[in-house]
């Protein structure tokens, strides 16, 4: 037996099959006729002597291999017959045409045979032929040999061996045929294959793979990084392991929702890891027909949601709750109580909605600051959630503003939730080692009768109602309040509409000074005579501006036509080189600093005859209070200006008598309340006396308000008051009257005797 070559090399790439030129011989066929090759076959495979065929002509069994010769070359099937024992192959033209000739070649043995295959194929081949002739199996092999054009080619050789009396191979027969184009479709399927499996498995999303039972085949890395199992471990299991506890119903019915050839819908459902945890997973379902349409697999794409929806839920919860204090917001509120209307209009029970507003808040806020008014929104939120009934609702309408609704509550039953609410504000509030005390104001609604928005408005409405009685107190809304507050409504557009159009009017009231009767200067009130209507009085219409945010509009119209008028008075001689024009400034407008450039734009519409000396601007001790260091700061650009400033109404409010060494101010004004009282009541007058002694050694101006009789007048002047306004001597009157007036009087001075 010759040996058998093992020689390999690195395999070339494929190629495409060619001509069949040979290289090696293009000799004629050597081995004689086909029938006389079919004889040696009989004899050689035990078939017979051609003696035994009867007649003249080939035997029946050379008929049969012609036959078969024919058959297979017509296939393209090739035959060879490899003699073991001398080397030699007996092979048909289609053998040889498998291998790239278009001829036999003069000789073939198991050499050449081997010479031809793909040198990485060489080793696989030898190994398989010898294992054939030591009997240890038939002989069949696919290899790739290179043709003499250079393309490369897949053949398919197969064959058996028959072994003499002592056991050993002396032949060997078998076929061959060009699998090329099959084997290029197969190799082709198998790339593509492999490269589907490894884009699966690079994908981000799991992918599941099972049966309709709901066994476990296929398990990409996504996979296993998203429930922790390798597929290793889990192919051939059941899909539940992935359901928790609860939701084992899930892997049922499936299959049946399969119907079409399209994926069913994404759905998000949780899932179990294997360390027991719980994911929210985002899966669409695809199945896998067979040609009759039976789903033989189920392909689940599994994608991780848990940051997503935890995102959702955030962004859920801010759009629906307040981010300071927790609490449901306006929108939230809304959607709680149509469901709690909804449901009081099924049970027949009542309803009430409480609003609730922090009193001088704005103080607390402004004084101490915003982060510690923050601080005390939070505790404040805390308490009043501490406060409520189950089942009830707190919510943060704005700013220092919440609402409370109250399921299944009667009049009675609000009033008492009412005051658990006051009753948890009550304890000092301790916030970065201060103490802070916080009140609320009440109002309350019920339903029936009122549904819907009515509720709120009216709680809303019964809220400014318990404010402007006292604070701290609750009120149930009655509907004498609704028509205040749409008679108040009402009065602000027209208050509006008057701001606007100019309708309102300066009156000036003359400053007197008590030793010399001279007027030294005059304060500008606003006047709203609607015509024929009733007069608005002032303590009306500006208490609407100040609620409506009027106020400023009012301030900046009032300023710049008292700098106008008094720009008139001096080109006309009415107010003397020491006299000035004196406007009253809201609270909002001198904390937040916009009287400043109200002052500075009026004085320069005025003209060059009215400079800011002449100007003096009035402002509340409640300004003061409300926002101190702001107020003084507004107060001090005024004086660095040049304008006058006066602390008016000072006396009635809560202020310390130290303010007036801080404050900026150098005309201080004493309330009509104390002049009215001081030649009846003895304390009255002692208040009075200290005010005046105390601006006196400040070097501040006094100025008494109302003074209405001779006897004020006299207790005034010894006092060492310097200066008055009232009745006695002048009510507020109109520009023109006031020159007239002036022009009346004795040498142009008032009576102080």
């Amino acid at each position: 037996m010759p040996e058998l070559n093992r020689s390999r090399s690195l395999d070339p790439p494929l190629g495409a099959r060619g001509a069949r030129t040979g290289t090696l011989s293009s000799a004629p066929r050597a081995h004689g006729d086909r029938g006389a090759y079919g004889r040696r076959m009989a004899e050689a495979w035990g078939g017979g002597s051609p003696s035994a065929a009867p007649g003249p002509g080939p035997t029946p069994v050379a008929d049969l291999l012609q036959s078969l010769e024919f058959v297979l070359e017509s296939a393209a099937v090739g035959y060879w017959d490899l003699d073991v024992t001398t080397d030699t192959m007996n092979r048909s033209l289609a053998h040889d045409q498998s291998f790239g000739y278009a001829e036999l070649l003069s000789h073939w043995s198991y050499e050449t045979f081997l010479a031809h295959v793909h040198p990485q194929d060489r080793d696989r081949v030898a190994d398989s032929f010898a294992a054939a002739l030591h009997g240890r199996g038939k002989y069949h092999v696919e290899f790739r040999v290179v043709w003499p054009d250079g393309s490369l080619h897949w053949l398919l050789s197969r064959g058996r061996s028959l072994h003499g009396p002592d056991g050993r191979a002396v032949r060997v027969a078998g076929i061959v045929c060009d699998i090329t184009d099959a084997k290029m479709l197969e190799l082709a399927a198998h790339e593509t294959a492999s490269r589907f499996a490894s884009v699966v498995d690079s994908m981000a999303d799991a992918v599941v793979c099972s049966t309709p039972e709901g066994v476990i085949t296929g398990w990409n890395r996504a996979a296993e990084k998203l429930f922790g199992w390798r597929a290793d471990e889990v192919i051939g299991l059941s899909v539940t392991l992935l359901l928790p506890p609860d939701r084992t119903h899930e892997a049922r019915g499936l299959p049946e929702g399969m119907t079409g050839s399209q994926p069913v819908g994404e759905v998000e459902v949780v899932r179990r890891r294997r360390d027991g945890s719980l994911v929210e997973v985002s899966v669409v379902w695809s199945p896998w027909r067979d040609a009759q349409g039976d789903v033989v697999e189920m392909i689940a794409l599994a994608r991780d949601i848990t940051e997503r929806r935890r995102m959702e839920r955030a962004l859920q919860h801010q759009a629906t709750h307040d981010a300071l204090t927790g609490l449901p917001n306006r929108a939230l509120l809304a959607d709680r109580l149509d469901q709690a209307l909804a449901a009081a209009s099924r049970s027949g029970g009542p309803l009430a909605v409480l609003v609730l507003d922090l009193d001088d808040f704005k103080v607390v806020n402004d004084a101490a600051g915003h982060a510690v008014g923050d601080l005390l929104l939070v505790e404040t939120a805390q308490r009043l959630g501490s406060a409520l009934r189950p089942g009830d609702t707190v919510a943060r309408f704005g700013g220092d503003e919440f609402v409370v609704i109250c399921t299944d509550a009667d009049a009675d039953a609000a009033a008492a939730v009412a005051e658990r609410l006051h009753e948890a504000l009550g304890p000092a509030m301790e916030v970065e080692g201060q103490r802070h005390h916080v009140t609320a104001s009440i109002g309350i609604a019920l339903s029936p009768p009122l549904r819907g928005e009515d509720l709120m408005r009216s709680a809303d409405v019964a809220m400014s109602d318990a404010k402007s009685t006292g604070r701290a107190r609750s009120r149930l809304f009655e509907s004498p309040m609704a028509e205040r507050a749409q008679s108040q409504l009402e009065l602000s557009l027209q208050l509006r509409e008057a701001v606007t159009t100019g309708a309102l009017e300066l009156h000036y009231q003359p400053v007197v000074d008590l030793t010399t009767g001279e007027m030294t200067g005059v304060e500008a009130l606003t006047r709203w005579n609607r015509p024929g209507r009733t007069p608005v009085p002032p303590s009306v219409f500006i208490a609407v501006a100040e609620q409506t945010g009027l106020i400023t509009a009012l301030d900046r119209w009032v300023i710049d036509q008292a700098c106008r008028d008094g720009a008139a008075m001096v080109a006309s001689g009415l107010l003397s080189d020491r006299a000035h024009v004196a406007v009253n400034v809201g609270v909002r407008d001198v904390c937040d600093a916009l009287v400043v450039s109200m002052v500075v734009s009026s004085v320069a519409a005025a003209g060059p005859g009215f400079g800011y000396e002449r100007l003096v601007v009035e402002v509340t001790e409640t300004a003061m209070m409300n926002d101190s260091d702001a107020a003084q700061q507004a107060l001090q650009e005024l004086r660095d200006l040049g304008v006058g400033v006066a602390l008016d109404d000072f006396g009635t409010g809560y202020s310390s008598l130290t303010h007036l060494q801080r404050l900026p101010i150098n005309v201080l004004k004493i309330d009509a309340s104390f002049v009215r009282q001081i030649t009846e009541q003895a304390h009255h007058l002692a208040i009075t006396r200290s005010l005046v002694d105390l601006a006196t050694a400040l070097g501040i101006r006094t100025v008494a308000e109302g003074v209405e009789t001779r006897e004020q007048l006299h207790l005034l002047q010894r006092l060492g008051c310097a200066a008055g306004q009232g009745w006695l001597w002048s009510r507020a009157v109109p520009l023109a009257e006031l020159g007239e007036m002036l022009q009346a009087l004795p040498q142009g001075r008032f009576d102080v005797s």
